[in-house]
């Protein structure tokens, strides 16, 4: 009975397979050498924490984004270009297995790890790893291997002679490994712990690969049968016929199979078939390698020859020409009294939707016309208007067809059908028919009707030809309206009321939120969200959602009314909506909310409740790239894993501009991100949502900075992670504290050398005025001194000459008168002797200190000459012949020590003089004065000759001291600069 049994259930597989029934077009996407793949042979899948997908394929490693594939070969450091297994560890390293062995790569560098040396070349067919980290290979034909350091070592399994099969890692970190003959174990930190047998395998039979699903696992066998596992119990087994290679469970809990000409469906519940896809559905007829559900629950179907397929279920379904469409270009829809679904193609004609079956049925009009149709409508009874591609229109009423002449001599062209009430209106290229019953009759006055919409119980708006019009029903009259920022020349395609505004598409100029009582327009574009600028279609479903259809697909589109801003969706192959123009008014909701768009390529079904968003992953935003002056010259630096980024960089302020590159990542929808960024140090706050992936920052100040960016979808959804990117703008030296403190030093030195040089100058000048003044001064003194000494020099002279004859004359033996003749000519001798010593000082020849210690000793010489006085004068011969001393110095060193030698003879009493001269240091010289008289008391002295004393050494600068001792005698020290050589 029970061999019985499985030879049904294979019969009925064999045929599941093999049947012709009309199949479904299926959201996939392919991608290929032609999108950047390395190769078209993918053999193994596997996404890693920063939701990057790696594909292996038999010439190279792949990484994809979601847009862009970057290729990975052995000039990368792979140690082979064939890749046979791959696997994302939790610490976020790639594990690749390939046919000569096992590499690993940390986002810096590729390592290829060492194998045993009795197995140098394995073959990895998976790759896992346990609760505790550890990873291990396992090889089909080699067995399980661990990851030790940098190699790996082959593991002895608990049972001789048998070995493993399969190794899965489930989603507890539980690491299952089956044996050939002995059943299931676990494995965790090398050990090995046997699980309860399992009954229910046939002889020889083993378990080559295994999947888990909500509540149960389910096994492929070497015997071509699927198995379905609980607890540990086999609860159901299901024989085929087919080659099966891998194996993944959806979230609506169906197993997908991968075969040997595409996959099979099954019912996770029962192993019911539920459907079969290949290239019929868009897939491939070619063998399916792997099955891979990524964190967002897209599957990625890795095929032999056609490359990487994705499948996301969304919320559309498509139909068309190959699912049972009579053609692809579906130009309207219409829902009858019973609430059947009317579908017209460009074409194929009219098909009636049977949701039972979800199949169509063509209906007949060739009696009227045998061309496609171009529109459809319905008026508020449910008849059914049709407008055919030969201008005909056709009313289709309790299943009878029958056709509506608009004009006896000619059929003007069919643009749209728009009901009002038990009416509809006709929009033709000569202009509006109202369609009552059978009985049409024309707008008067107007030519070139695209479409309307009602304003109110009476107004209607009309969209011509030569823009837009104003319809009263009750007057029958058209007015021309004219709406400010809507211009004559652009051509209105549709309409549609949302709130407050009427929505207004146009072709080639996007919409118009128009508010009629403001008389306000708000335009929507390509430059502020909308994708497209060609509207075809526009229609508010019960949910109050704007569906807005352009020649690049459908989009939902919202108005911020507060931010006077849009919030636009695309809807794209992530959706399973294959992005395609749009045909004008092919829009329709039906009564269970579906909304039925007519496309170019088919009719597109949305179903609302397939929408999912809890279970999808949040996005994670990388920074791709930086750039900066001089960024090449930074590459001895430290660099960042995975994108390999230059660490903490350190800019010139030269080079003070830097750009960034950025993305978010989420394999959901790739390409529907805004971005917010910031950089501290810089910006106040995070900026607004902007979609740019790339920003540039010029003209930084020095100092520290921080990039930061977020990635948000178009649902708001933020990433799980914020990018933060420090570098340094580096501080010029001119900018710098201790330059600014040297420039403080530089300027008050400067400003010191300045004044030390004005200083300078200004002595050197004073210095050159009392140079000129004292050579004027000279010139002065030699006047006055030749000038003295012509002219007193005659007069001593004659005075000389007459006291001779006066001598002559007077009588020799009187005495008295020739002693006052002789006191006369002494007392000229001595006149004339001071005069030659005044004379002599003020010539320019008295500045030698050797001539003035000279006359000194004369003058002590001929002073005590004819007394008892003894006196002596050493030290000149000891000094050097050419001392100099300063100008007007000489006079004043002479006359103080002629009044000490003139006190000496007159009062002092004195027996002994002695004058000492000597050098004191190179720029000084003393002159030492003693005699042995009487004495004198200072506060006794009368005349003025101590003060004169004193005053003449101040004169001079110099230091004299006067000693005297009452009758033990005077001394006098004076010491005084002279000039050096």
């Amino acid at each position: 009975m029970i061999q019985l049994s499985a030879r049904i259930s294979r019969i009925v597989l064999i045929c599941f397979a093999l049947q012709t029934a009309q199949a479904q077009q299926l959201p996939l996407e392919n991608f290929n050498v032609n999108n950047g793949l390395s190769q078209s042979q993918v053999t193994s899948i596997a996404q890693d924490i920063r939701n990057y997908l790696w594909i292996g394929t038999a010439a190279g490693l792949n990484r994809f984004d979601g847009v862009h594939f970057t290729s990975f070969s052995k000039k990368d450091g792979i140690n082979s270009n064939s890749i046979t297994a791959l696997y994302s560890s939790r610490k976020g390293d790639i594990w690749i297995g390939t046919t000569k062995g096992l590499s690993k790569y940390d986002g810096y560098r590729f390592q290829n790890l060492q194998t045993p040396e009795e197995n140098p070349f394995v073959s990895f067919d998976a790759i896992a790893e346990d609760a505790s980290g550890n990873i291990y290979a396992y090889s089909a034909w080699q067995g399980i291997f661990i990851v030790k350091g940098d190699k790996v070592i082959r593991l002895n399994t608990p049972e001789k002679n048998k070995t493993p099969t399969c190794v899965y890692c489930d989603s507890k970190n539980r690491l299952w490994v089956y044996i050939n003959g002995a059943g299931f174990y676990t494995l965790l930190n090398e050990q090995w712990t046997k699980e309860p047998d399992m009954a229910g395998l046939r002889r020889h039979e083993f378990i080559r690969q295994l999947t888990e699903g909500k509540d149960a696992f389910y096994a492929i066998t070497n015997q071509r049968a699927l198995l379905k596992i609980k607890d540990g119990v086999l609860i159901q087994r299901k024989e085929t016929s087919g080659f099966f290679l891998n194996a993944c469970v959806d979230d609506g809990n169906n197993l997908w199979v991968a075969s040997s000409k595409g996959i099979i469906v099954l019912d996770g519940g029962d192993l019911s078939f539920k459907k079969e896809i290949n290239a019929r559905n868009g897939l491939s007829d070619n063998m399916i390698h792997t099955i891979y559900k990524d964190a967002d629950n897209n599957f990625w179907i890795g095929s032999d020859g056609d490359g990487l397929f994705k499948y996301c279920e969304g919320p559309f379904v498509k139909y068309d020409k190959n699912t049972g469409l009579a053609g692809n270009i579906v130009m309207g829809f219409s829902k009858t009294k019973e609430g059947s679904i009317l579908l017209g193609t460009r074409e194929g004609g009219l098909q009636q939707y049977d949701r039972q079956t979800k199949t169509f049925h063509r209906i007949d009009y060739a009696r009227h016309s045998s061309y496609g149709i171009n529109c459809m409508g319905s008026d508020g009874r449910g008849t059914i208007y049709i407008g055919t591609t030969d201008n005909r229109l056709l009313q289709i009423n309790a299943g009878r067809v029958a056709e509506i002449p608009l004009e006896k001599k000619y059929r003007p062209g069919i643009y749209t059908i728009k009901p009002y009430g038990n009416r509809v209106l006709v929009h033709t290229t000569m202009g509006g028919y109202w369609i009552d019953g059978v009985t049409a009759t024309k707008f008067e006055g107007t030519t070139g009707l695209v479409n309307s919409i009602e304003l109110d119980d009476d107004a209607i708006l009309l969209a011509g030809d030569n823009g837009m019009y104003r319809y009263s029903r009750r007057k029958h009259d058209f007015k021309k309206l004219y709406i400010q920022g809507i211009d004559d020349d652009i051509t209105i395609s549709c309409f549609e009321r949302t709130g407050n505004y009427i929505v207004i598409g146009s072709f080639g100029d996007g919409l118009f939120f128009w508010d009629p009582v403001a008389n306000k327009v708000l335009p929507c574009s390509r430059d502020n969200g909308l994708k497209d600028n060609n509207v075809f279609t526009l229609m508010k479903d019960s949910g109050g959602k704007l569906w807005v259809g352009t020649s690049s697909g459908m989009q939902w589109v919202r108005l911020n009314d507060n931010l006077k801003s849009f919030d636009v969706k695309q809807f794209n192959i992530s959706d399973g909506y294959e992005p395609s123009e749009t045909n004008l008014n092919a829009i329709l909701e039906d009564g269970e909310q579906n909304v039925w768009i007519g496309t170019t390529k088919g009719a597109f079904i949305y179903n609302p409740l397939p929408e999912k968003k809890d279970n999808i992953r949040r996005p994670v935003v990388v920074l791709e790239g930086v750039d900066y002056p001089g960024f090449k010259a930074a590459g001895s630096g430290t660099f960042s894993a995975w994108e390999h980024l230059p660490l903490n960089p350190e800019i010139a302020f030269d080079n003070n501009s830097i750009s960034f590159s950025f993305k978010g990542i989420c394999l959901r929808d790739p390409s529907a991100f805004l971005y917010s960024y910031r950089l501290d140090g810089f910006d106040a706050g995070f900026s607004s949502f902007r979609s740019e992936t790339t920003l540039n920052y010029k003209n930084l100040p020095p100092g520290q900075y921080i990039f930061k960016v977020k990635a948000f979808t178009r649902e708001g959804i933020a990433s799980a992670n914020t990018v933060a990117y420090p570098f340094t703008i580096i501080t010029p030296y001119y900018k710098t504290t201790w330059f600014k403190g040297l420039i403080v030093v530089a300027l008050i030195l400067v400003g010191g050398g300045i004044q030390l040089l004005y200083a300078n100058e200004k002595r050197k000048r004073h210095k050159e005025i009392r140079k000129i003044k004292e050579q004027e001064q000279q010139k002065i003194r030699e006047q006055t001194a030749a000038d003295f000494h012509d002219e007193l020099g005659n007069k001593l002279t004659r005075i000389s000459l007459l006291a001779d004859v006066l001598q002559h004359k007077t009588d020799p033996q009187d005495e008295d008168k020739n002693k006052i003749i002789s006191q006369i000519k002494l007392n000229a001798l001595g006149l004339y002797t001071g005069t030659k010593e005044i004379i002599w000082s003020l010539s320019r020849e008295s500045d030698n200190l050797n001539d003035v210690l000279t006359t000194i000793r004369q003058t002590g010489v001929e002073l005590f000459s004819d007394t008892e006085v003894q006196f002596e004068f050493t030290g000149l011969a000891g000094m050097e012949p050419g001392i100099k001393i300063p100008p007007g110095h000489n006079r004043n060193i002479i006359m103080i020590f002629k009044e000490l030698l003139s006190n000496s003879m007159r009062h002092a009493q004195a027996t002994k003089v002695v004058i000492v001269c000597r050098k004191e240091s190179p720029g000084a010289v003393g002159v030492y004065f003693t005699d042995d008289g009487v004495g004198f008391d200072k506060e006794l002295l009368t005349g003025n000759g101590l003060s004169n004393i004193k005053r003449r050494a101040d004169k001079i600068g110099g230091h004299i001291t006067i000693t005297s001792v009452k009758h033990q005698g005077t001394s006098c020290s004076l010491i005084f600069n002279i000039l050096p050589n």
